[in-house]
């Protein structure tokens, strides 16, 4: 069960001529804005156990990370050898359900095999912190599926 994000939410904020400069694939993001630095993004996996069930939801974000974790993972991406096993970030999205989620500081956790990087939330008193440390409904899971 899943729902991805195609783009990290600022993105859509750009204009044409911005996007142009600009560069969105699959798992890479860098947002280019004239006299701006540059914004990376990396596509991640975020992971909600579900409450009574051996399932997990994954939701498909974007992480706002540095440049130099940005070419980490990119250097690492097809070999699966990184120079270290994650860095820092936020999250580019607020998620449905919760109250806004948007920039919340996470851990990144790179993997091998072409797999996307793990988000581990920082600790907080956030709901979506504990959903992801406890779970989520199945029938919060059925709201996103119907949406």
């Amino acid at each position: 069960m899943a729902q991805a994000y195609m783009a990290p939410d600022p993105w859509y904020t750009l204009s044409d001529s911005e996007q142009g400069l600009s560069t969105l694939d699959t798992d890479f993001c860098i947002i280019r804005l004239p006299d701006q630095d540059e914004q990376y993004y990396i596509r991640c996996i975020l992971i909600l156990p579900v409450i009574g069930s051996i399932s997990e939801f994954h939701f498909g974000v974007w992480i706002s990370v540095s440049k130099k974790c940005f070419d980490m993972y990119e250097n690492g991406f097809f070999t699966g050898n990184y120079d270290t096993e994650g860095c820092f970030g936020y999250l580019m999205h607020s998620l449905p359900g919760f109250p806004s989620t948007w920039a919340m500081h996470c851990d990144v956790e790179f993997k091998a095999d072409g797999l996307r990087p793990e988000v581990y939330l920082h600790q907080t008193d956030h709901p979506l912190y504990e959903a992801q440390q406890g779970g989520v409904s199945l029938d919060y899971v059925i709201s996103l599926a119907q949406h």
